[in-house]
């Protein structure tokens, strides 16, 4: 009777925890990215709120609100563009004012799609209505897939803002979330937990401030730089070097193609002021890094690579900067057990 009435219990005490992970699992990126922002700032948080005479609410706040409008005003104006540029192109196609260069004679040298890329390109430029209706059920389907494309990048953004309100909090609350973590580690781990959750905090901010924190700075300098130069797709140029900076590729090789084309279209100056800026942008990580990255936390870029793209498989965008956090944590603490349990 006893082990059937704690097989009950423990029954109970299993669907209970199963419910309210379920119930918590779409907030888990959101509550992580938070955490993982004020434990990265909080430093700056604790400075600026001895400066504010100790009103800890009102520091989290401003820095909160900064973080908003560093992220809301490339989003406005990378939504701005897009709009302009769709609406430009929808008056001229709806004008007939639209022209297509006629294809030089060398795509006909192309292997595999040469010819039929010359026909495509020929027809377009002679008629490109007759192109549209001829491909109108692609540009459908293509239509609705950047249509989904905008609404996802819309989702993911408000779910940063999210994120960004639950770090504001996080750092209010400082006191008591470091109370929390200290029982939690002392309930998992017992004695020692003290060194465990210093190397948590101290992994978190380095990999944040090191990986996640220079791989913004180069997007954002990256997309100034394009957009300035009007430069197209200037935002999607922008996210590419932020996704290859994340995951430790040099992002050079997103940022020289596009000042090559940068010759073709703009005056040898404005095209050799932007080249100097990119390539600029693109060693800035060669400064930052040994600046933000923590000594002693030595992570291997595999182990970043995975987390970065193994997060955004799983959770979207945000798990990009979440996952390269959360696997370099967990890698961290495996090593230390390790060197515990051989000592």
């Amino acid at each position: 009777m006893q082990l059937l009435e704690a097989a009950i219990r423990i029954g109970l005490l299993f669907l209970l925890a199963s419910w309210c992970f379920l119930l918590m699992q779409p907030f888990i990126p959101l509550l992580a990215w938070g955490i993982v922002i004020a434990v990265a700032v909080y430093p700056l948080h604790a400075r600026l709120t001895i400066a504010l005479n100790g009103r800890a609410g009102l520091s989290a706040t401003l820095i909160t609100l900064f973080f908003l409008s560093l992220l809301l005003l490339p989003a406005f104006i990378l939504l701005d563009s897009m709009t302009r540029s769709a609406v430009t192109l929808y008056e001229h196609v709806s004008a007939g004012a639209l022209t297509v260069p006629a294809p030089p004679g060398k795509v006909l040298s192309w292997p595999v799609i040469g010819n039929k890329l010359h026909e495509i390109w020929s027809l377009a430029a002679d008629n490109l209505q007759a192109v549209l209706v001829r491909f109108a059920p692609q540009i459908r389907v293509m239509g609705r897939w950047l249509l989904t494309t905008v609404m996802g990048l819309g989702f993911s953004l408000l779910k940063f803002c999210l994120s960004l309100i639950i770090a504001g909090v996080v750092m209010y609350k400082a006191e008591a979330g470091k109370l929390f973590v200290d029982r939690l580690f002392a309930r998992l781990i017992g004695r020692r937990h003290e060194e465990y959750v210093a190397i948590s905090r101290d992994t978190v901010r380095s990999v944040a401030l090191g990986v996640v924190g220079v791989a913004i700075i180069q997007s954002l300098l990256a997309g100034m730089g394009l957009f300035v130069a009007s430069i197209p797709a200037a935002g999607l140029w922008a996210f590419l070097v932020l996704l290859l900076a994340i995951i430790q590729i040099p992002v050079l090789l997103v940022l020289i193609p596009v000042c090559i084309y940068g010759y073709s279209i703009m005056p040898p100056t404005a095209a050799t002021v932007l080249t100097v800026w990119c390539i600029t942008v693109g060693l800035l990580d060669n400064v930052l890094k040994p600046l933000l990255f923590g000594r002693g936390v030595e992570i291997p870029m595999l182990v970043i690579l995975m987390g970065a793209i193994g997060g955004m498989m799983l959770t979207g965008i945000i798990g990009l900067f979440v996952g390269a956090v959360i696997l370099s944590l967990g890698y961290k603490l495996f090593l230390i057990w390790l060197d515990m349990e051989s000592t």
